[in-house]
């Protein structure tokens, strides 16, 4: 079954922090959702061990490496899972249930 390729359905950005589709640009170029636009990724090395500079192209985001060259940012982020973990979700303080025992003779709770 053949189906037509639609307008922008070929490449999906999404955002190397949490995941979510990328909408923004930050300052490195690199696709991001709004709540990480003023985030940087830095300390990303390469399979080799050295350090990789973020450049943006024509196609995109990609990174570079002065052993190995140009290098797509996609396999770089998968060679670095620890970006992902350095940002940590708000955690929201739990309510505190109190049971509450009614009485025949207070019936003013309800009012």
């Amino acid at each position: 079954m053949y189906l037509r390729k639609r307008y922008g359905a070929s490449r999906v950005d999404s955002c190397p922090f949490c995941g979510k589709q990328g909408v923004v640009k930050s300052a490195q170029g690199i696709p991001v959702c709004i709540a990480h636009r003023k985030m940087q990724l830095s300390g990303l090395k390469c399979a080799c061990g050295s350090y990789v500079d973020i450049k943006e192209g024509k196609w995109g985001a990609y990174a570079n490496c002065l052993r190995c060259g140009n290098i797509n940012l996609k396999k770089v982020l998968e060679m670095n899972p620890q970006q992902k973990a350095q940002e940590k979700p708000e955690e929201k303080p739990e309510k505190v249930k109190t049971e509450i025992t009614v009485r025949s003779d207070e019936l003013d709770f309800l009012y």
